[in-house]
């Protein structure tokens, strides 16, 4: 078990929890101590905060408040800046300062497509481009290359592969994966299957199931470790995670349809409201011999 091993106490961050309760439990609620799997969730509720100065600057400029953001960014990368653990020493996993930036883009391009605007247009040399980068990216992980610190004369954030504070490298990974699979025949395959899709309804149903994910990540690890791991059991571990998290996020979009869709019970007893009667309104005795225009609206 977890007490009982000196080498699991600090297994995904959890030491402080067994050695002080007490100042463990403060940090949780402090978001200043976060077990492994579950440092999103903090870093998602500063983004909640950051919010709303991020919708005033853009309803001024968009551009402006981009441009802020890849300023707290490059800030936090050159000084090292980050948002402080404890009782643990250092800082966040996932650096808010810094990984603001990719919310924030992610925030212009949602935005964009809700106002039915293309923010990102779709080019067939991006599209290729961002192939090549991803290409170029498989190409150092299979070949485990990760440039060190001055190994170029230029700052390490910009070269570097450091998720703390998501330099640009990772930054562009991730743009250009999502550009890839949007203007691909797949991105168009999912854009078909509308809002009933399960990877949809997980969407909207994101906390609940992050949250349970989470959990079966913890419970899945324990059981492939003394089982030895192996593809095999991962493919089971990670299939039934899948299945079990479709499940529970159809489950709760059930339920919210379901308590949509009551009707509204008035209590034993209580007097009914009366609906109001409408009111005709007067009109003059031509409009009232007219008979009802059979076209369908709008017409002319």
């Amino acid at each position: 078990s977890v007490t009982l091993n000196p080498d699991k106490l600090d297994w995904i961050n959890l030491g402080a929890v067994f050695k002080d309760p007490a100042q463990a439990l403060i940090g949780l609620v402090a978001l200043t101590h976060q077990p492994g799997y579950f440092n999103i969730l903090p870093m998602y509720i500063c983004f909640m905060l950051m919010l709303p100065v991020m919708m005033l600057i853009a309803r001024a400029s968009v551009g402006a408040m981009l441009a802020a953001s890849a300023t707290v960014w490059a800030i936090a990368n050159i000084t090292g800046l980050n948002a402080p653990q404890w009782p643990n020493d250092g800082g966040w996993f996932f650096n808010p300062l810094a990984w603001q930036f990719v919310f924030a883009i992610g925030f212009t391009v949602g935005a964009g497509i809700m106002g039915r605007a293309q923010i990102v247009p779709c080019r067939a040399w991006i599209w290729w481009l961002a192939v090549a980068w991803l290409v170029v990216s498989l190409a150092m992980k299979l070949a485990a290359f990760y440039p060190e610190p001055g190994m170029l004369p230029i700052p390490f954030f910009l070269y570097g592969q450091d998720k703390t504070f998501a330099t640009l490298p990772r930054i562009l990974h991730m743009l250009a994966m999502v550009y890839v699979v949007a203007y691909s025949p797949l991105g168009a395959r999912l854009r078909s299957f509308g809002a009933g899709n399960p990877f949809a309804i997980m969407g909207r149903q994101g906390l609940p199931v992050f949250a349970t994910g989470s959990v079966l990540v913890v419970g899945a690890q324990l059981i492939r470790e003394p089982l030895g791991g192996g593809w095999m059991l991962d493919m089971v571990l990670v299939l039934s995670g899948l299945v079990a998290l479709v499940v529970l996020a159809g489950s709760l979009e059930w339920l919210k349809r379901r308590a949509a869709a009551k009707p509204a019970v008035t209590p034993a007893g209580a007097p009914k409201a009366a609906l109001p009667r409408p009111v005709a309104s007067p009109q003059p005795a031509t409009m009232r011999s007219q008979p009802a225009d059979p076209r369908p609206w709008p017409h002319r």
